[in-house]
């Protein structure tokens, strides 16, 4: 990165962008912006984690990594996010393994906080994908009502199922693509 800061560098190769990239996003920012989001985009990402709320509070979950000499803080949105500034070996947490925690992006756990779930409501969870937002809104049932989660991608519904199961949701069913209960549930 010896280069980033050097103007005679064209921009493209300063930020390590495809050229027509950063043309669009300098059409559309401006070159100073674009320079400053191709570089944010080039950030090492953090790791966010969602607390399983059934097993432990966030703060319990925060207390518990921190006595384990994990670096972590509490997300700022989230709830019942934490965030990981910097990589870290969670395999080797037992907590981790048995579904304490695990690793979720901080927008879907907003997305799924935004699900206003009771108990005893019944949701369908269409593009499921592997559960991960019914992993936010499932303890809101209290183990009253369903969560039904389909996708048209068996292996993602394989993934779901392990989720569910590490996390102790169990009022889960799961809806492959030509399962005959889906057609019955659309538009309820």
């Amino acid at each position: 990165r010896g280069h980033a800061h050097n103007s005679r560098v064209p921009p493209h190769v300063r930020t390590s962008f495809p050229e027509p990239l950063f043309k669009r996003f300098e059409a559309s920012l401006g070159t100073k912006r674009a320079l400053s989001v191709c570089n944010i985009l080039n950030e090492k990402p953090m790791t966010f984690l969602r607390v399983n709320v059934n097993e432990v509070s966030r703060d319990k979950a925060f207390k518990f990594l921190v006595s384990k000499e994990v670096e972590v803080e509490k997300s700022v949105n989230s709830p019942i996010g934490l965030v990981l500034p910097t990589k870290q070996r969670l395999l080797d947490i037992p907590e981790y393994r048995h579904g304490m925690f695990e690793i979720q992006d901080e927008s879907s756990q907003l997305v799924g906080l935004k699900m206003d779930v009771k108990p005893g409501d019944h949701v369908m969870d269409y593009c499921a994908g592997s559960g991960g937002k019914s992993l936010v809104f499932g303890p809101n049932l209290q183990g009253f009502g369903r969560i039904y989660l389909h996708d048209i991608r068996d292996e993602m519904l394989d993934q779901a199922r392990k989720r569910m199961k590490r996390a102790k949701l169990h009022n889960i069913q799961f809806l492959p693509e030509r399962h005959p209960l889906k057609n019955k549930l659309t538009g309820r």
